[in-house]
């Protein structure tokens, strides 16, 4: 009997360490559940998931993901082939957060009352060019008359050549029309679909450096016709996510002065959607030292009068039916905020 009782105390301590180890085991292996990072979407125009200019430093050097990683984010990028028109389709359905593009669709998309707000000028050096096939009997604007023009409506390249149309008595009934995405743009004029091509510089730049391609008319050699990049954001998106928007900058700040130190990596970064150094060098000059002060993300009142000036371009062309007050739309809260904080200055 007493060997019995022992046996049993025996055992019931051998039980007991048993699931103790396994308790132990349990506890040391549990570990705490990851919080889920939450998703910042950034749209823009291009075929690719690779920014250009002072967005594709932030891109390339990981600021983005930098300064949002800290607040518990992560960034993806997504590319419109169909350029501004579709960033904001996404933008008014909710399937990007943020837009970076040229002034003229954050304008249109304004107007018709969705929610957004610019949190930064991200360029006051877009530039757009009229080429034609070298070797093209084309040699002026007014030679356009009756032409097939490849163009993408509702967009800076569509001001553009209204604008140019103008200069020269003319409109877009003197010639035929053709809408081209970002795809399709060079291939349609040097396959010789259409007779002249007008689009943004950082696509034709390359053909024009080749050789390829022709330039006509081109902002470069005109500065009151040049477009303003700038990065906006859904109202709804900013309100519910206040630190996502002080986070872009911070990087956006951080690019600029990457470029500012560091001009001759930036081309080399920039090489990287597509372009080739002697296109780089057609679009922003050979003085790097000028670089950075293509880029100002803060807002100025010359950069404030460019944008009035395109608002009542866009009223006049009825692109636009309603108008935009563009002192409220760039002085919003979120602007006033960097301002306050250091982040950006004002001109």
């Amino acid at each position: 009997m007493k060997k019995r009782l022992i046996a049993m105390i025996l055992t019931s301590i051998l039980l007991l360490g048993v699931v103790g180890c396994a308790g132990q085991n349990k506890t040391a292996s549990t570990t705490a559940p990851k919080t889920e990072q939450k998703s910042v979407r950034i749209g823009f125009p291009g075929t690719k998931a690779v920014l250009n200019g002072l967005e594709g430093i932030a891109q390339d050097q990981r600021y983005f993901d930098e300064e949002l990683e800290k607040i518990g984010y992560k960034v993806e990028y997504v590319p419109f082939a169909a350029a501004g028109p579709a960033v904001n389709e996404a933008l008014a359905t909710k399937n990007i957060d943020f837009a970076a593009y040229g002034d003229f669709p954050g304008v249109v998309i304004k107007s018709k009352g969705i929610g957004v707000s610019p949190i930064a000028l991200t360029s006051n050096y877009w530039n757009v060019t009229l080429a034609v096939k070298a070797g093209s009997p084309i040699k002026s604007v007014a030679k356009l008359k009756g032409k097939k023009v490849a163009y993408t409506k509702g967009t800076i390249i569509h001001k553009y050549l209204v604008e140019l149309l103008q200069q020269n008595n003319m409109t877009e009934k003197d010639i035929q029309s053709i809408n081209v995405s970002t795809t399709d743009a060079t291939n349609t004029l040097l396959s010789g679909n259409v007779d002249a091509l007008v689009f943004v510089d950082s696509t034709i730049a390359p053909l024009l450096a080749s050789g390829e391609l022709k330039e006509i008319a081109s902002t470069r050699n005109d500065e009151k016709l040049r477009a303003q990049g700038v990065m906006i954001g859904r109202d709804d998106f900013l309100k519910d996510n206040p630190k996502v928007p002080s986070a872009l900058v911070k990087a956006l700040v951080r690019s600029k002065d990457f470029i500012a130190k560091n001009p001759q990596e930036a081309l080399k970064i920039w090489e990287k959607s597509g372009l080739t150094q002697d296109s780089l060098k057609l679009l922003y000059g050979s003085d790097t030292s000028r670089y950075a002060s293509y880029f100002p993300i803060s807002f100025s009142q010359s950069s404030i009068d460019r944008l009035n000036i395109l608002k009542q371009f866009l009223l006049e062309q009825k692109i636009i039916q309603k108008d935009v007050d563009i002192t409220a739309y760039v002085n919003n809260e979120y602007y006033k905020a960097w301002l306050a904080q250091g982040l950006v200055k004002e001109n």
